[in-house]
């Protein structure tokens, strides 16, 4: 049920991105309005897990996008989600890595002030890598990453951004992987 919240609402997010910049003069392009841009994010991940201990992991990640026009984009990511621990009572210590790669269209949305809302959906590639009681396994799926972000811009280049993503069935699991970043954009 929350999933299908979170679908809704980046429906009619992206909705509203085609009516947004009225304000503008429709035959220009402004600054950072097309084009190539990269990000640098660091942040957390959250993932259920056997127990609570090793739920959280840290997240650093790489964005490669490309602006269409005002309202729209495509983005590549590249996500490290960390490293957990857990102890499993008469197994020992068990630890997994997770990571992912997306693809993913973004509806954005100018508000005055410098700030770009953005919605993400996208079809992403996760892996969890499992070492312990003497063996180590490999778990990937593909599933969907949908996401909520904002971007405030710094100048014409640079902009200081926030994503909260959600990997719905990170692995084939049926434990969505959340991740929360903040990061450096540079528009060329």
């Amino acid at each position: 049920m929350k999933t299908l919240k979170t679908i809704t609402a980046i429906a009619l997010f992206a909705a509203a991105a085609g009516a947004s910049a009225q304000h503008r003069h429709p035959g220009y392009l402004y600054p950072g309005d097309t084009g190539l841009y990269v990000s640098a994010d660091v942040g957390s991940s959250s993932q259920s897990g056997p127990s609570p201990a090793a739920t959280k992991g840290r997240a650093a990640g790489l964005t490669l996008g490309y602006n269409i026009n005002r309202q729209w984009a495509f983005e590549t990511t590249v996500l490290d989600l960390g490293q957990r621990y857990d102890t499993v009572p008469g197994l020992g210590l068990i630890n997994w890595t997770s990571q992912a790669a997306s693809v993913s269209a973004v509806a954005r949305v100018e508000i005055p002030h410098n700030l770009d809302l953005s919605a993400k959906l996208g079809i992403a590639s996760t892996t969890i890598d499992i070492a312990g009681l003497g063996t180590t396994a490999t778990v990937s799926g593909t599933g969907w990453v949908l996401g909520l972000g904002a971007d405030y811009r710094l100048n014409r280049h640079w902009s200081v951004r926030t994503n909260f993503d959600i990997y719905p069935d990170f692995a084939g699991s049926t434990d969505p992987m959340t991740v929360v970043t903040v990061g450096l954009k540079y528009r060329f």
